[in-house]
């Protein structure tokens, strides 16, 4: 009779596959779980005496795969046969919550007039940018490398001007912050649970901002550019809020 062994290791993120790791026979079942960064795979191997494969499926936090491979199967690399996406549940809501505190702190700040409201504000929106990096990093990990870097130099220009009350400043952090709504609104289109709508809503916006750090913009544009960028951004946080847990 054959044993059974059951295993837990710690998995980073990659395309999904399956690798060789290590000596078995029949089948063998990987259940993928984990939530923005929290990745474990679980691995249930039936030992025996022919040489064959052992399953490792691994692949973005939002996704839950029940894989199931012919472990007699010899070629180098045996693809998931099946996936199951879900959302990652509680993290989508957290994030969202984040979201909203930096609206309502960037309306206050801005609308009061109160500088270390402002600043209180740049400093949650970078940490609102860490979580969506940890959120959606997984749909391009390549791209991805560029959104906290953006929103860094987007919120400590912005930051100066505010100090400075510096206008040319202040339009000047707008050229980071386009990019990096747009690098987030691919990345959210790339997702596994998200809707690529959204992503492109976002997309938009950041062009839009763009129209804003031109010289001599008419001044209704540039009010149909702002009216535009927060109806993205507030479009994102209520979804962020309701999004159903699959």
């Amino acid at each position: 009779m054959r044993a059974a062994r059951l295993a837990t290791e710690r998995c980073a993120s990659s395309p999904s596959s399956v690798e060789p790791m290590g000596q078995g026979r029949g089948s063998s079942i990987v259940r993928r779980q984990g939530v923005a960064g929290d990745e474990h795979a679980e691995r249930l191997v039936e030992d025996g005496d022919v040489a064959s494969r052992v399953a490792r499926c691994c692949h973005d936090p939002q996704t839950e795969h029940v894989v199931a491979v012919d472990r007699r199967f010899h070629g180098r690399t045996i693809e998931c046969l099946s996936a199951r996406p879900r959302s990652a549940g509680g993290a989508v809501k957290i994030v969202g919550l984040v979201y909203v505190a930096f609206l309502l702190l960037s309306l206050a700040g801005t609308r009061l007039r109160n500088m270390p409201l402002q600043l209180v504000a740049n400093a949650t929106g970078f940490v609102l940018a860490v979580l969506l990096y940890r959120l959606f990093a997984p749909g391009d990990p390549l791209i991805a490398l560029a959104l906290l870097p953006l929103a860094f130099i987007h919120y400590v220009i912005q930051g100066v001007g505010q100090v400075r009350a510096d206008a040319g400043t202040l339009r000047l952090a707008l050229l980071p912050f386009a990019a990096y709504l747009m690098v987030l609104g691919y990345l959210i289109t790339r997702s596994t649970f998200a809707p690529a709508s959204m992503g492109v809503l976002l997309v938009l916006a950041g062009l839009a901002w763009l129209l804003a750090v031109v010289p001599r913009t008419p001044t209704w544009a540039t009010l149909v550019v702002v009216l535009f960028g927060i109806i993205a951004e507030v479009a994102l946080a209520i979804w962020l809020l309701i999004a159903p847990e699959r």
